[in-house]
């Protein structure tokens, strides 16, 4: 059931709060949470951190083999990959350096990602109460609820990760057994593939709705850990209730959809001005102005989505506090008029005693 906050001693709205919810002004979320971002850009060091779980490598390799006239990879190959080739193979022990190293760092920026998004919500609140925000403070406070923040996103992003894995195994595995196994398929072979086939498209398809609705009430479920020290479970149950008691949550999302459009937009641009003369200084060979490109697109799109996360977060965590009542918002429609003021009494006449 949701939360009495009231009952906790938390400031809570007064009258009707499904009209409250229901006029909410979303956009005006949003300029309060654009103006928080320009005003405090030290928040921006949280927010790059935040941004926080972009990493992928991938690889790929191939082999060469002996042709037909028994020619090999090296007599093949050009001269230039040969010494590529020769390269690696000397520097083994430098590249597995490079990698661990790398690995190092990318542990030591996801738990800086955990706690900078605690911290953020932290600051955020920080900035529309007491007007000042605190880099050291908001690592403080993030790293304080740190397993409370990791532990609601696993609670609620987990079990989707395992349906989806279950779901690729058994299409790999139904696949592979009726593809590979050695004959053709029977008329019902083919019709239980194809069926399979779809139930696993239409569950995948489910997926995404299902996406939606665990990024909503992790936004809200961390809040309510950080900003009134809930725990974890306590934390989902209440955001849960919020979603589906339609306080606003849901359209807050769909709201969202429009500075993320303006997000890649720019992103577009921006890629658009530092790679294209890139990819003209490469054809020329000019390698240090490609290299100087690419670091400056690099460095731009980085203070960029620092912003867009700070940005981001400050958005949720403004909407926050006016559907909880840690702020009241101006309710857009129909006021109740006010009562009339007492009529005032007219001055005495005539000279007071002594």
């Amino acid at each position: 059931m949701p939360v009495n906050f009231a009952s906790r001693g938390y400031p809570v709205l007064k009258g009707d709060i499904g009209e409250q919810v229901r006029f909410m002004d979303y956009f005006g979320v949003l300029k309060r949470a654009w103006q928080i971002t320009w005003k405090y850009k030290a928040l921006w060091v949280l927010g790059f951190f935040a941004a926080g779980s972009a990493g992928s490598g991938g690889g790929g390799g191939g082999g060469g083999g002996g042709g037909s006239q028994g020619v090999t990879w090296r007599e093949s190959a050009p001269a230039e990959l040969e010494r590529v080739a020769d390269w690696f193979a000397d520097n083994v022990v430098v590249l597995a350096a490079i990698g661990a190293v790398m690995g190092v760092l990318a542990i030591g920026y996801f738990i800086l990602s955990v706690a900078s998004r605690g911290g953020l919500v932290h600051e955020v609140n920080e900035a529309e109460e007491r007007g000042q925000v605190s880099i050291g403070r908001g690592f403080s406070r993030g790293f304080h609820y740190w397993w409370r923040v990791l532990g609601i996103s696993l609670v609620l992003v987990l079990p989707v990760i395992a349906v989806g894995l279950v779901l690729a195994i058994l299409g790999a595995v139904a696949y592979f057994t009726f593809a590979f196994g050695g004959r053709e398929f029977t008329g019902a072979e083919g019709s239980i593939l194809l069926a399979m086939t779809c139930g696993v498209g239409m569950l995948i398809l489910l997926l995404i709705p299902a996406a939606i609705i665990i990024g909503i009430l992790n936004e809200l479920a961390v809040r309510y850990g950080v900003l009134m020290d809930m725990r974890l479970g306590r934390a989902i149950k209440q955001a849960w209730a919020d979603l589906w008691g339609k306080r606003g949550a849901f359209v807050m999302w769909l709201v969202l959809i429009l500075p993320g459009l303006v997000f890649f937009l720019v992103a577009v641009v921006v890629a658009s001005a530092f790679l294209l003369p890139a990819m003209f200084l490469v054809f020329a060979e000019v390698w240090v102005g490609a290299i100087a490109l690419g670091l400056a697109f690099l460095l731009v799109m980085l203070v960029l989505g620092a912003v867009y996360s700070t940005f981001l977060s400050a958005s949720w965590t403004v909407f926050f506090r006016r559907m909880t009542g840690l702020e009241t918002p101006a309710v857009v429609g129909p006021s109740k008029p006010s009562p009339p003021s007492p009529p005032v009494a007219p001055p005495p006449t005539g000279t007071p005693g002594y």
